[in-house]
């Protein structure tokens, strides 16, 4: 089974930094996202997200989306 983190991590509205470190011998499946996932999207939401991953690699189907940096 693929090791998982699919708690839905939001940063929230304005700017945000996500740290998330992995630490597993396979790649993760991951499902995050740089602001609230509302549609459509908020004005209130920021423009600079950044999201710092390190560690095990991500898979190729996880859901990382509203990061504007990475």
């Amino acid at each position: 089974m693929q090791a998982r983190f699919d708690g839905k991590l939001s940063g929230g509205y304005d700017n945000d930094t996500v740290t998330l470190t992995l630490k597993d011998k396979a790649a993760f499946f991951i499902n995050v996202t740089g602001d609230e996932r509302d549609t459509p999207s908020s004005p209130l939401e920021g423009t600079k997200d950044l999201l710092r991953l390190s560690g095990t690699p991500v898979s190729a189907g996880s859901v990382i989306v509203k990061f504007e940096r990475r």
